[in-house]
């Protein structure tokens, strides 16, 4: 639990000093750190932490270190998704652009102006689709415009399509 604390704040600390491009690549550097960590601490804390019952402790030292560190890889794993649904969404950042107009609406056009790219597009109507396109999600017809879901686009729509309808989400997100 100690690693796991010092990984959420050293993720914090090092986002707010390096200013990533891509958090899911500091997020696995500052897990790869402690995991280095989480054996120091392992070797260096008492099996009991001070306070722990004997029948808490596992016999097999080796196998309580191993299943320990993959508790706390899974942990790591939980922070990186609650960055990503809370934090890390485009939604999100469009709901905390309204927000920051405080009491006045927010129009289309001040989100779009908000979300402009260096090209004048924008990341809400001229960067999600070329984004797909790119990653071979879907495919534009060059003479019409419109848009095809690729094999690999039709897999990923299904799957998602399917585990909406079972969780019971309606549209969007």
């Amino acid at each position: 639990m100690l690693a796991l604390v010092l990984y959420g704040l050293s993720s914090v600390i090092v986002a707010q000093v390096v200013r990533p491009k891509r958090h899911i690549t500091m997020f696995a550097a500052v897990a790869l750190g402690w995991s280095i960590g989480y054996f120091v601490l392992y070797a260096l804390l008492p099996a009991d932490l001070y306070f722990l019952p004997s029948t808490y402790l596992c016999s097999i030292r080796w196998f309580d270190m191993l299943y320990g560190f993959v508790v706390f890889l899974l942990n790591c794993h939980t922070f990186v998704d609650l960055f990503s649904g809370s934090c890390g969404g485009f939604s999100t950042a469009l709901l905390v652009a309204i927000l920051q107009h405080r009491s006045r609406p927010a129009t289309t056009e001040t989100l779009i102006a908000k979300f402009k790219l260096d090209d004048q597009s924008d990341r809400i109507y001229g960067w999600r689709m070329p984004r797909l396109e790119k990653q071979g999600y879907v495919r534009r017809d060059p003479v019409s415009g419109h848009y095809f879901l690729t094999s690999k686009g039709r897999i990923i729509a299904v799957i998602t399509f399917c585990l909406k309808r079972g969780m019971n989400l309606g549209e969007g997100g």
